[in-house]
């Protein structure tokens, strides 16, 4: 892909700190910056661009502090644009059909074709008495509206799951990570997978690392991806050979509507604290795992590493990161892969002033 899209949640947009998304596209080996999207109805605290997505011509942009109109705080919305060939236009904006006072609608997005889901951290179901155990929804595209599809949620619900820490979709399939959910022991993690029949989508299956690798608090879950079948599970809080917050990523892959046992991935240098699996991506036989905390060049400068599926291996390939790492960046806190792209942001950068942030790219 030669186009990009990053979110700057803080950053003064249509109406005081309420946020905005840049567009940048990449022509004749430059890249240049072609659009600032900022939401029609924006408002100080929306967040917008807390989380952005991207297919084709067709870009989500979450605003999980946005108020509906005078209620609603925080109840959160996330922001449709299509590319209509030379810019993009609003579209729709998508709401929870059933949101509540900080539910946090739009705090992770994603989109695949005329389909997108977003989460709602905070949401808790009517007449329950569980507290913040986190729910997503799924809107489609018909003609010209994006119509309310089905609310997903956890199979095994608790309070403060934080299901719908990161969610992604891909064609049939939905992947949400819930970093406090229950795996093989309490408060590991997990990450739960759902498919759709044509009519509905239906559980496929609760993802999380094995028993013998399973840690509570190792933040499993806490991003997620997919691509044709493969899916891959940060969790940065693992401890892989007793070393603490090394972190670890887990690869699926689905075999018909099942998906199969994890393989583990880890750093080759990983030292406590790197928190590798902070952030996932995965395109093809490619995955990317950034470790934000590393101290590479600088104290929690971060790096990012490429693995590539080698005859049934994952094998680390490459290693990213800036020529001039910075102190407390934390490179990495967000990722994107394509087939011929990886992108890092560097949320924390502070070479246009106190973490103004910036984004690397890197070309196949």
């Amino acid at each position: 892909g030669t186009t990009v899209v990053i979110g700057a949640p803080n950053e003064p947009g249509g109406d005081g700190l309420s946020g905005t998304a840049y567009v940048f596209v990449l022509e004749d080996g430059v890249w240049s910056e072609a659009q600032r999207l900022v939401p029609p109805d924006a408002a100080p605290g929306d967040s917008f661009g807390a989380s952005v997505a991207i297919d084709g011509d067709v870009l989500v942009v979450g605003a999980p502090g946005h108020e509906h109109g005078a209620v609603g705080n925080g109840r959160g919305a996330a922001y449709v644009f299509r590319w209509n060939g030379t810019s993009w236009v609003f579209e729709d904006e998508l709401l929870a059909p059933d949101g509540s006072d900080f539910d946090r609608f739009g705090y992770a997005v994603d989109v695949s074709g005329d389909a997108v889901v977003a989460s709602a951290l905070f949401w808790e179901p009517s007449g329950s008495t569980l507290v913040n155990p986190g729910g997503a929804y799924v809107f489609r595209r018909l003609g010209a509206s994006w119509l309310y599809e089905q609310t997903l949620v956890s199979s095994t619900p608790m309070d403060d799951e934080y299901f719908g820490a990161a969610v992604a979709i891909d064609g049939d399939d939905v992947l949400i990570g819930a970093w406090r959910g229950t795996g093989a022991v309490g408060l590991a993690g997990a990450a739960y997978a759902f498919r759709y029949d044509g009519s509905s989508w239906e559980t496929a299956g609760k993802l999380f690392a094995p028993a013998s690798e399973a840690v509570s608090n190792m933040f499993f879950g806490i991003d997620v991806a997919l691509h044709d079948g493969t899916a891959i599970v940060g969790a940065y809080g693992a401890v892989p050979g007793g070393v603490y917050e090394a972190g670890a990523a887990y690869v699926f892959t689905r075999s018909g509507s099942v998906w199969g046992a994890p393989v583990r991935l880890t750093a080759s240098d990983g030292v406590t604290l790197d928190q590798f699996g902070r952030a996932v991506d995965v395109h093809g036989r490619y995955v990317l795992v950034s470790a934000p905390g590393r101290n590479d060049g600088a104290s929690n400068a971060g790096v990012v590493y490429l693995f590539h599926l080698d005859e049934s291996v994952w094998t680390q390939q490459a290693l990213l990161q800036p020529s001039e790492p910075g102190e407390d960046d934390y490179l990495g806190e967000a990722i994107a892969l394509s087939d011929t792209l990886a992108v890092v942001g560097n949320e924390q950068d502070d070479d246009d002033g106190a973490e103004s942030g910036s984004v690397y790219a890197y070309l196949k």
